[in-house]
């Protein structure tokens, strides 16, 4: 799946609307408009898509950027995707479309965020799998 950067502004009321404003900003300005990025994983917070997507080059780990910020250019599946469901922690559930080792252990990308080693070769393994930007 691959998506393009069109905008780093997004309007203040959509966060507000769907109550995801306090942990995600208006503006993002770490992603360049007309870029091509390739979407790692996708989690659905509210019911929201959010791309996991290596900012830049030699970013240690993909971060999660609202929908909102993208044109989808490639719409096509990964086959080492799955979709997993999760309880979260207000008692709604998340969605995922993550990678097999992921789903097994959800806290992997704490984990790889946190400097652990393991993580970072399963991250490492399907950013080349998957491809960069």
């Amino acid at each position: 799946m691959k998506v393009k950067a069109v905008t780093q502004k997004i309007d203040d009321r959509f966060f507000e609307e769907n109550l995801i404003g306090f942990a995600f900003s208006s503006i993002y300005e770490n992603i360049q408009i007309d870029k091509e990025y390739v979407v790692q994983a996708v989690v659905f917070w509210k019911s929201i898509p959010f791309y996991y997507i290596y900012e830049y080059d030699d970013d240690s780990y993909p971060k999660p950027v609202c929908y909102k910020y993208f044109a989808v250019i490639d719409d096509s599946l990964p086959q080492c995707w799955t979709l997993m469901v999760d309880r979260d922690l207000i008692g709604g559930f998340q969605s995922f479309l993550i990678f097999k080792e992921w789903a097994e252990n959800i806290d992997l990308y704490e984990r790889l965020v946190d400097g652990d080693e393991q993580a970072l070769e399963i991250f490492v393994k399907y950013r080349n799998l998957l491809g960069t930007n």
